[in-house]
């Protein structure tokens, strides 16, 4: 008979998560905070609505891309349920994006609120009726934090205390694949003990591949880093990883997928200093000032005393080394077929 991982006694639970942690070399906090992102995901592809898992946990948990633990839970979900008709970006004015952008945001606030929290705190009241959780939604509704009772006594000021939801609407669920997905303590437990492995719709690494580039061309472009470089230099790893890996051949072959992701992001999260048209021209950037340089190579010192890496990581020299290889081929690229 099967027996779920949560019915455990305590001293049970702790001992696999020890265990799982001991044969990864990573905290035990790590594989403790693993577990919930898949209960999370478990519970939110139970939804009808179309949806893609993506960003940097997907490039870890389901294609072990990255090697580094991403603790958040990033949802697009798809407008398309949504929409009385397919929305044309490319023909409406500025205004009329401004208007279906807000549309957009107010459905997925209403969606969030009424749908999702309801679901969580319904599974939560049915499968956990002893313990504490706190769910905090932002205002936007774009944003949900979800605090449980950790049964580890060590705790990593790098790795926050909850898992962190982010939704959206105003991006493209395609293309995505397939993939089930398992939590990391799985090795250490028999087959007669259940665990989440949801089967969920995942997006492709060649898209976000484009999504790492373009957010980092962006980050180029600021006078400083988007409100501090805390956590912002996992995203030079995740594109030095994607370049290392068969995506970076692939995504060289797919700049229409590059277009695509432009289009989203010129019709709904344009910025006067985002330059966007220069990835088009030959004149993409993905190596930031000498300042916010070491402001990244900092942080990026600090994921590495937090233990968020599963194997010694490139230094960051060697990141920025190779993405400026990468930022000349991509405008090589660009300006070949332009």
């Amino acid at each position: 008979m099967h027996n779920s991982f949560f019915n455990l006694t305590l001293e049970e639970r702790q001992l696999i998560i020890s265990k799982a942690a001991d044969h990864m070399d990573v905290s035990e906090v790590v594989i403790e905070k693993d577990l919930w992102v898949c209960w999370l995901l478990e519970q939110l592809f139970t939804l009808p609505v179309r949806m893609v898992f993506k960003g940097g946990t997907s490039l870890s948990k389901v294609f072990n891309i990255i090697k580094r633990f991403s603790e958040d839970c990033d949802i697009t979900i798809d407008y398309r349920d949504f929409a009385e008709k397919e929305i044309d970006l490319e023909k409406p004015s500025r205004s009329q994006l401004r208007k279906i952008s807000e549309q957009l945001k107010c459905q997925l606030k209403h969606y969030v609120h009424s749908t999702v929290l309801p679901l969580l705190a319904e599974k939560l009241e049915n499968q956990f009726p002893a313990q504490k959780f706190e769910m905090i939604l932002s205002q936007d509704g774009e944003a949900l934090e979800f605090y449980y009772t950790s049964i580890m006594t060590n705790s990593i000021i790098y790795l926050r205390d909850h898992v962190l939801v982010e939704f959206g609407m105003r991006n493209s669920t395609e293309p995505y694949e397939k993939h089930q997905i398992s939590p990391y303590l799985t090795s250490s437990i028999g087959s007669d003990i259940q665990v989440p492995t949801p089967l969920i719709n995942t997006l492709s690494p060649i898209r976000t591949f484009w999504e790492k580039v373009t957010l980092i061309h962006v980050e180029c472009h600021r006078e400083r880093l988007h409100q501090t470089p805390e956590r912002l230099s996992r995203h030079w790893y995740d594109l030095y990883m994607l370049n290392h890996s068969h995506i970076g051949v692939e995504a060289l072959e797919r700049l229409d997928i590059l277009n695509s992701v432009l289009e989203y992001k010129r019709a709904f999260f344009n910025a006067s200093y985002a330059n966007y048209d220069d990835c088009q021209k030959g004149k993409l950037r993905l190596i930031p000032s000498s300042e916010n340089q070491e402001a990244l190579a900092k942080d990026y010192a600090h994921m590495i005393d937090a233990d968020m890496f599963y194997q010694v990581p490139p230094l960051f020299t060697e990141i920025t080394a190779s993405l400026e290889s990468l930022e000349f081929k991509i405008n090589q690229k660009v300006m070949a077929v332009s």
